[in-house]
């Protein structure tokens, strides 16, 4: 790191510079494989790191919602009603799977981290392999887990009925 005299983790902030013309600020970040992460905005330096964060969940939700378990793009629906129904239902399901998961990581079965020291698997994905766990005949989960599951899916019911949304997408 004899570039920039950063250790993996520091970071150096340039509150003044210019990119193709666009004036901003830019800070620059030490990482462990002995690269950087430069990020750039024309918005508070000291706060580019947290809207990168930011930004950065909104990309995993993204990614997550058009594949990795919720397949948004393979569907064929046109109609711009429909879509939109499915779309809200689809956000609520992975919704459901981070709370799950971050649940399930903090009480029950932490997620088990990669020798790089990065999780295995996202909040959304242990979130939705449990549920699909839950589901299946024959289960053999733990029961605090499937009691608290039952109390999420008899409260979800009771909102339905309660706002009688019987027809939810259609």
């Amino acid at each position: 790191m004899a570039d920039w005299g950063l250790h993996p983790g520091q970071c150096r902030q340039l509150a003044a510079c210019q990119v193709d013309g666009v004036w901003g600020g830019a800070q620059v970040t030490a990482l462990t494989g002995g690269g950087y992460l430069f990020l750039f905005g024309t918005a508070n330096v000291a706060f580019l790191g947290q809207f990168y964060r930011k930004r950065w969940t909104i990309e995993a939700c993204f990614q997550n919602l058009k594949g990795r378990g919720f397949a948004l793009r393979g569907t064929h629906l046109q109609c711009r009603g429909k879509l939109k129904k499915l779309v809200g239902l689809v956000s609520l399901a992975y919704a459901l799977c981070v709370s799950v998961g971050t649940w399930l990581h903090e009480k029950v079965q932490p997620i088990k981290t990669k020798n790089n020291g990065y999780k295995r698997a996202s909040f959304s994905r242990h979130g939705l392999n449990a549920l699909r766990q839950y589901t299946r005949p024959g289960r053999s989960t733990d029961p605090a887990f499937i009691a608290s599951m039952n109390a999420v899916f008899r409260f979800i019911i009771c909102q339905l009925t309660l706002y009688q949304l019987t027809k939810t997408v259609g």
